[in-house]
C-alpha cells in the first residue's frame, strides 16, 4: 500500500485527527508506519503479522499501566476494525553504535540503568497475564534451558573460579522462578 491509502484509513476512523505533514516509514519488519505532524504514529502491522498485533492490542493497555520507567506506546487509537493503532509519538531519536561509543561514561552509565529499569518492570509483568492476552513462549522450555546453559558456561569462562561459583548459587538462589 501505498501512503495515500493508509492516510485515507487514518481520515476514515479518526475524522478528528486534523494534519498537516506526513511522512511514511516502511524500515520496520513488523510494521509501516507512518508520522503525522511529528505528533501522532499510527502503526500497520504487515499481514504477516495481524496475530502478533492482536496480541499487542490485548496486552499494550496493561503495559502501560506497569511500565513507568519510560515512556512505551500507548495505544489511545484503535481503529474500529482493531486493523491499525495510533498513539502520541514518543520524542527521541536512535543512537548508532559508533555515535554511542563515544559517549561519556556517565551518559553511558545512565541509559544503561534507564534500561534496566526498564527491563525490571518488563520482568515483573505477570506471565499468566501475558498468556492471556494470547503471548505464547518463543522456546520450549528445553531450548530454553539448553540456551541458558550454554550462555552461563560462556559468562562463567570469563569469570574467576570463585565468581562463578558465586553466580552460580545466586542462579540457583533466585532462578526458581524459571520454568525450566
Amino acid at each position: 500500500m501505498n501512503k495515500n491509502t493508509f492516510l485515507k484509513k487514518i481520515k476514515q476512523h479518526f475524522p478528528q485527527i486534523i494534519f498537516k505533514r506526513s511522512r511514511m516509514l516502511t524500515h520496520g519488519w513488523d510494521n509501516v508506519a507512518i508520522i503525522l505532524d511529528n505528533a501522532y504514529i499510527f502503526r500497520f502491522p504487515r499481514e504477516k503479522q495481524n496475530e502478533q498485533f492482536k496480541r499487542e492490542l490485548a496486552l499494550n493497555p496493561l503495559l502501560v499501566k506497569r511500565i513507568t520507567s519510560v515512556p512505551i506506546p500507548h495505544y489511545t487509537l484503535v481503529s474500529k476494525d482493531r486493523s491499525f493503532v495510533g498513539y502520541n509519538l514518543i520524542q527521541g531519536s536512535s543512537v548508532p553504535p559508533k555515535q554511542f561509543r563515544k559517549f561519556a561514561s556517565a551518559q553511558k552509565n545512565e541509559i544503561a540503568r534507564q534500561l534496566a529499569e526498564f527491563l525490571r518492570e518488563l520482568h515483573r509483568f505477570p506471565v499468566a497475564t501475558a498468556r492471556k492476552c494470547g503471548i505464547v513462549d518463543a522456546w520450549s522450555s528445553k531450548e530454553a534451558k539448553k540456551s541458558y546453559d550454554k550462555e552461563l558456561a560462556q559468562v562463567c569462562k570469563k569469570l574467576s573460579a570463585k565468581d562463578a561459583e558465586i553466580l552460580k548459587d545466586i542462579i540457583d538462589t533466585y532462578g526458581k522462578d524459571y520454568p525450566f
